[in-house]
C-alpha cells in the first residue's frame, strides 16, 4: 500500500461526505420549490480513485476503479428508482442522452449516442457493447493510454 494512504482516505471519505450533504440539500431545495418532478438531476464524475487498490492512487490508471464513474440520474415518475443501466456509457454518450432526455434535437456530428430510450426503459431501445476510454495526459511523466471498456472487461493500451 502506498505510504500514508489511511489519512488520504480520512480526507477523501471526508470530501465524499461533503458532496453527500450538498446533494441533500439540493434535492431538499428542489422539493420545496416544487420542480423536483420536471428536472432531470444528474450526478457523475470525471473519472474514479484507485484507493490503494492494486498499490495504486490517482485516477490516471486504466483499471475500472478508475476508469468506472457514476452517473446517477434522478427523474421522479420518468426513470424508475433504483434501476441500473448494465451497460457501457461513456463521456461522449452524456450531453447526446441528455438532450434525448430532454426532449431536444440531438445535434449532428458528435461521438456519442443519445440511450435516453435506454434510460427510460422503453423497448427496442439502442445499446452498446463497449464505451471508449482515454487518458492523455497526467500531473506527472505519462505516455497516457487509451482503451474500451464492456461490461465486464477493461482493455488498454499505451499510446
Amino acid at each position: 500500500m502506498t505510504e500514508g494512504v489511511d489519512e488520504w482516505y480520512a480526507h477523501y471519505y471526508g470530501m465524499t461526505e461533503g458532496l453527500d450533504i450538498e446533494w441533500g440539500r439540493l434535492m431538499q431545495a428542489l422539493e420545496e420549490s416544487g420542480h423536483a418532478e420536471n428536472t432531470i438531476v444528474v450526478y457523475t464524475s470525471d473519472h474514479g480513485e484507485m484507493l490503494g487498490s492494486q498499490g495504486l492512487r490517482g485516477k490516471r490508471w486504466p483499471y475500472r476503479e478508475s476508469t468506472q464513474i457514476p452517473f446517477l440520474i434522478r427523474w421522479p415518475k420518468k426513470t424508475a428508482s433504483g434501476s441500473s443501466l448494465n451497460m457501457p456509457f461513456g463521456t461522449p454518450d452524456v450531453f447526446p442522452t441528455l438532450c434525448g432526455l430532454a426532449g431536444i434535437e440531438v445535434p449532428q456530428g458528435l461521438d456519442g449516442s443519445d440511450f435516453s430510450a435506454t434510460i427510460l426503459g422503453l423497448p427496442n431501445a439502442p445499446t452498446q457493447e463497449c464505451a471508449y476510454m482515454t487518458m492523455h495526459h497526467a500531473f506527472v511523466p505519462w505516455p497516457g493510454w487509451r482503451g474500451i471498456r464492456t461490461e465486464r472487461y477493461n482493455f488498454a493500451r499505451l499510446q
